[in-house]
């Protein structure tokens, strides 16, 4: 497992028509790394696979709170965890997707720490994971994993 450490933003910048739609009943927290995490899981994919992923939007982070400001115990401010670090640690080679997004899970005492601290579950509903890098339509069936995984076995 590799540690890497990452302070939390709460309420972070809207960048998406989606986030700036739920923005009104729904809180948002994540770790952000001031690292180049994404740029080499992207870089590796290119090299080993000949697969080229979009960055993503946020660049190189964990999303800690993606939950309703309804669900969180009264009482609860999600402005309390900003500024906050925490550690992260991952296993490298874990690497995960679902076709459209590529991730490597994560795990973190302090971010269950501080999610229970608002009166949510330790875990999010999608886990704690590092996103690195995503298809589009235009890379989509290259980025088909079982079509990767079958590559390196047979290499």
């Amino acid at each position: 497992m590799l540690k890497i450490s990452g302070k939390i933003v709460s309420s972070p910048i809207d960048v998406s028509k989606k986030h700036k739609k739920q923005s009104k009943w729904k809180s948002t927290a994540m770790v952000l790394f001031n690292d180049d995490f994404t740029d080499y899981y992207r870089w590796f994919m290119k090299k080993e696979f000949g697969l080229v992923l979009n960055q993503p939007l946020r660049r190189s982070h964990l999303t800690i709170v993606n939950d309703r400001t309804s669900d969180m115990k009264d009482g609860a401010d999600i402005m309390d965890i900003n500024g906050i670090e925490v550690d992260i640690y991952y296993d490298p080679l874990n690497v995960r997707s679902n076709t459209e997004h590529w991730w490597i899970n994560a795990e973190s005492k302090d971010v269950e720490d501080v999610r229970e601290s608002l009166g949510l579950s330790r875990v999010p509903y999608f886990g704690l994971h590092l996103t690195y890098g995503y298809a589009n339509n235009l890379n989509m069936e290259q980025s088909d994993f079982s079509r990767i995984y079958s590559i390196k076995r047979e290499g």
